[in-house]
């Protein structure tokens, strides 16, 4: 038994290793895919953050047809119906006018009107001055709020004071295609996709007491628990009051565990810093939503030992003792002698002493291989992470060119020439490449003398750039005299871009911004205007015919130049191959998750999830998460030199995946080499130990060859020299046997024989080298024939000798004599009691065939029943005759039966062993299957040859592969049609 406890030992210790690590995987999987959607729940959980994306859902399914009076209302229709009835909501058409909606709040139409109008303008006329008009509608609506920050607010929900009491706000222009707006103010370049034409408006506001209570955690948790696995389930847990956790009963009910026993754990957890517990049963995550609330997510798991490996591992450790209690059991105590080949138990031995190190290497190489893979995801990781720092950093590159080519166009010759054809064909051209967004010339005094830049905002553009040239100039050449109210408004510009730039930037207490742009010409510099940041190249340029230079200013916006940067970059990364380049690159903008690029990748969740926890915490998050159906390693990460983009690498886990595949195949190769190795080993020392076996088997193998001339070599003095000399007497003996199997092949006659109309053709097939049928048929004259058949008891020499003495009897005899059956078995009878005295009998069918009546005259001693087929009533009987073998009485009682044969008949003569075979269904043929054989196979009119063959071929379908136990032997004898 301790030779079975061992290898079940083995696998019960190989078993419980590979469960615990791949249960370990698994919850940590389930329990990663639990805190995701846990995130996920406290992410959306906020009713704002709820209600707008319901919103920007509602204004995305309605940009995505032409906005109709019936569209607008069934639009209108579907959100009061949804989970939002408490809006007030409202549609404007492209000329600012309402879109009449049945249910709709008519109290406040006017002002909605004029707010909208306003907020509108900029991307409706190019101009801003709604803005300022309309500002007492805006303070006494919504509060203390800046108009024109709700400009920049577009698409999201604000929170205001709503007549004085807290509320919220949403408003959005509606394309045709819903375009993200990128360009900062002044910026007039507009994406492709913005060419869509403005169909109108939405509006929408409400007051936060309107809102229902966990309006968004509660239907959120129901959408998981709907739409999830069975196995997992999500609940917000109140730690105060249990009872009233949401959803009642759910957890309860699903997992079986009370909303108290939920707080308890929750509350230890929280205790040890924690947010994950793997259980007996189930795993569990939690993540803090509110004081006193907490969300958790539950997930069943099964423990090692309740799958199929703990199944197939105990039904194999069952067989192992089953076979060595039998074992035992044959030796110990039944007596019985169970054999096994030296060979096979040395070969045995060593695969079993090196089953033990063996399995122990494909342990730990399993444990090294999940090692392995874990610190090739994390150092993939590591060098997507320091990919996305290099391409941050190598941003600088992009603005030193850009300086420079700024720098060749200062030094143009239709600048100093003043040359605007020429000159506005070249700012074309590179606002075109995307390398520019304004170019002004400018003399001292701040007249414009080339302007490319945009209508929209000019009235805050006018003031800033005059201003900035004149200091330039005043810092230059020194200050010049001038009027003052210009003077006034210049440093009121300057102040009012010091204090913006401080406030966005986040810089204070250092130099002013204007001062940073004075100190170095020639140079481009960041510059914050508007809500936008510009990088500002000056230069003066000689003037043709002047005392003085002008200053040439040219802007770009960072953000254009930042995105055409991370485009190019992601761009060419999409052209090359994934083969040589595995690595793939997105961006994100901040301000908008819709301008992914390319496009593709914001439609996958994990997408938006890492875009708000970067947003969220600033830092990079990684995860692996499938894209197109294959895992990919993925960090998204904030840039520092572009902190206007996000950028995602992503790294397809198949090609770890691969290495860690040839790692196992080594490590199972080895394994397979370390096993093959000993069989190889036991097999070299059975070789070598067990040669004189060997030479004795290639003796008995001979022996079934029928070379009897085979001899042994001297085996040595030991008790192998003795068998060999023993086998080598023996088969000196065999050779007798051999001579005895010719003497009977020359018993039976060879091919078929025809003799007027009738065809006789007889084969016997033996199971043993000497078998125990006799069949002979031969010609007495032109008119008879003798066709017998017999079936002596055993088999080998003895029977060989029988049918000699059978054949020999029967051709002693005279014609006349032949043709009398009974007579003839008489004497067949007597001399065979006489010479063998009952040791050994012999059935026979002997008859005669008379060709000139067509009748054949048989005599049957025993043997099996022959079978007479009539072609004309296509029918088939058996011929009865009983008698005893010949042998078995001194004076055997013998009938004869004469049939006629007509043309197409068939007479079948056979031995047992045809109908004692057996079929491939463990059932004998019998007389009726063999009857049933003969039947199918004599329809034919092929003559004896034809039928023989056709009723053994049906005959070995009925058999199929299965051997015969007996000796099989048929005649068939015919008469043409």
């Amino acid at each position: 038994m301790f030779f079975a406890g061992l290898p079940i030992g083995l696998l019960a210790l190989g078993w419980h290793f590979l469960a615990t690590q791949e249960f370990e995987r698994v919850s940590r999987q389930h329990l990663d895919g639990l805190e995701k959607s846990l995130f996920r729940l406290n992410r959306e959980g906020s009713d704002s953050y709820f209600i707008q994306k319901e919103l920007n859902l509602f204004y995305g399914l309605l940009s995505e047809e032409r906005l109709t009076l019936e569209t607008a209302r069934a639009a209108y229709s579907r959100l009061k119906e949804s989970r939002l009835p408490f809006i007030n909501l409202y549609l404007l058409n492209d000329k600012g006018e309402f879109i009449p909606c049945p249910g709709e709040n008519k109290n406040y139409k006017a002002l909605i009107q004029k707010l909208f109008l306003a907020l509108a303008e900029p991307e409706m006329k190019g101009q801003s001055k709604l803005i300022a008009r309309y500002r007492p509608f805006f303070q006494t609506f919504l509060g203390d709020i800046e108009p024109s920050d709700l400009v920049y607010d577009k698409s999201n929900l604000v929170r205001v004071r709503l007549k004085g009491k807290p509320g919220f706000f949403y408003w959005n222009t509606l394309y045709l295609n819903a375009p993200p707006s990128e360009a900062g103010p002044g910026d007039s370049r507009l994406q492709p996709e913005q060419a869509s034409p403005l169909q109108g408006g939405v509006v929408a506001f409400f007051e936060e007491k309107d809102i229902p209570q966990n309006l968004s955690i509660k239907t959120l948790i129901g959408d998981f628990n709907s739409a999830g696995d069975t196995t997992e389930g999500y609940a917000l847990l109140e730690l105060n009051k249990p009872e009233e956790s949401f959803p009642k009963d759910f957890l309860k009910t699903r997992f079986e565990v009370p909303p108290e026993t939920l707080a308890r754990e929750a509350i230890e957890l929280r205790k040890q810093f924690s947010r994950r517990k793997v259980g007996n049963d189930r795993l569990m995550a939690i993540f803090p939503f509110e004081s006193g609330r907490i969300l958790v997510g539950l997930r069943k798991i099964f423990q090692p030992g309740q799958g199929k490996a703990w199944v197939a591992i105990s039904l194999l450790s069952a067989g192992i003792l089953g076979f060595v209690g039998y074992w035992s059991f044959s030796i110990f105590i039944s007596g019985a002698v169970t054999y096994f080949s030296i060979k096979k138990k040395l070969v045995a031995l060593f695969l079993y002493g090196t089953a033990i190190p063996v399995t122990s290497f494909f342990l730990l190489g399993y444990q090294y291989s999940l090692e392995k893979r874990q610190v090739m995801i994390q150092e993939r990781m590591t060098q997507l992470a320091s990919l996305i720092e290099n391409i941050d950093e190598n941003f600088n590159s992009a603005t030193q060119a850009l300086e420079d080519l700024y720098k060749r166009v200062a030094r143009l010759k239709p600048v100093f020439r003043l040359d605007t054809t020429r000159l506005k064909v070249i700012s074309q051209k590179l606002r075109k490449k995307d390398l520019i967004s304004q170019i002004f010339l400018v003399n001292q005094q701040g007249k414009f003398l080339f302007d490319l830049g945009v209508e929209r905002a000019r009235d805050l553009m006018g003031k800033f750039v005059p201003t900035l040239a004149r200091k330039l100039f005043a810092n230059k050449f020194g200050a010049a005299g001038g009027d003052l109210g210009v003077r006034m408004s210049d440093v009121m510009m300057e102040s009012l871009t010091d204090s913006f730039a401080e406030l966005v930037s986040g810089t204070g207490g250092g130099k002013s911004a204007f001062a940073k742009i004075f100190e170095m010409t020639d140079k481009l510099q960041e510059f914050w205007f508007g809500r936008g940041c510009f990088l500002i190249f000056t230069s003066f340029v000689p003037a043709v015919g002047q005392k003085h230079p002008n200053v040439l200013i040219l802007m770009e916006n960072a953000r254009v130049l930042a995105r055409k940067y991370l485009r190019n970059i992601v761009q060419g990364n999409h052209k090359r191959p994934e083969s040589q380049t595995p690595v793939r690159l997105a961006m994100i903008s901040r301000g908008s998750f819709s301008s992914a690029y390319p496009p593709d990748i914001s439609k996958y969740p994990f997408t938006k999830e890492l875009f708000d926890k970067v947003l969220t915490t600033e830092t990079l998050h990684s995860a692996i998460e499938g894209i197109g159906g294959e895992p990919y390693l993925i960090v998204a990460s904030p840039l520092k030199k572009l902190p206007d983009f996000l950028l995602f690498a992503m790294f397809p886990k198949a090609r770890i995946d691969e290495i860690i595949r040839s790692v196992s195949i080594r490590i199972i190769a080895i394994s397979l080499a370390s096993g093959l190795f000993a069989l190889c080993i036991g097999m070299i020392l059975a070789k070598n130990f067990l040669w004189p076996i060997t030479a004795l088997s290639s003796g008995i193998s001979a022996i079934e060859k029928l070379d009897f001339n085979y001899r042994i070599p001297p085996l040595g003095t030991d008790e192998f020299g003795d068998l060999g000399l023993t086998f080598n007497n023996v088969i000196s003996s065999l050779e007798e046997m051999a001579v005895a199997k010719v003497v009977q092949e020359t018993l039976f006659p060879e091919g078929i024989l025809k003799l007027g109309q009738f065809e006789i053709l007889g084969k016997s097939t033996s199971v043993s080298y000497l078998g125990g049928d006799y069949f002979d048929y031969f010609v007495l004259n032109d008119r008879f024939a003798v066709v017998l058949i017999g079936d002596v008891t055993g088999h080998g020499v003895p029977a060989a000798l029988l049918m000699a003495m059978a054949k020999s009897a029967v051709k002693i005899r005279s014609a006349e004599e032949a043709t009398n059956v009974i007579a003839t078995l008489e004497k067949l009878n007597a001399h065979l009691f006489e010479t063998i005295k009952r040791k050994r009998l012999m059935t026979m069918i002997y008859s005669t065939l008379d060709t000139q009546n067509s009748r054949i005259t048989l005599g049957n001693a025993g043997h099996c029943y022959p079978y007479f087929f009539t072609a004309m009533d296509d029918r088939i009987k058996q011929i009865e005759s009983p008698a005893f073998p010949l042998g078995a009485r001194k004076k055997g009682r013998f009938g004869e039966v004469s049939l006629t044969l007509c043309a197409g008949d068939a007479l079948i003569f056979y031995t047992d062993g045809l109908v004692e075979s057996v079929r491939s269904n463990g059932l004998p043929v019998g007389y009726d299957g063999f009857s049933e054989i003969i039947m199918k196979s004599c329809h034919s009119d092929a003559g004896a040859e034809g039928r023989h063959q056709a009723i053994m071929l049906n005959y070995q379908k009925e058999i199929g592969n299965i051997p015969c136990n007996d000796d099989v032997t048929l005649i068939v004898i015919t008469k043409e049609c």
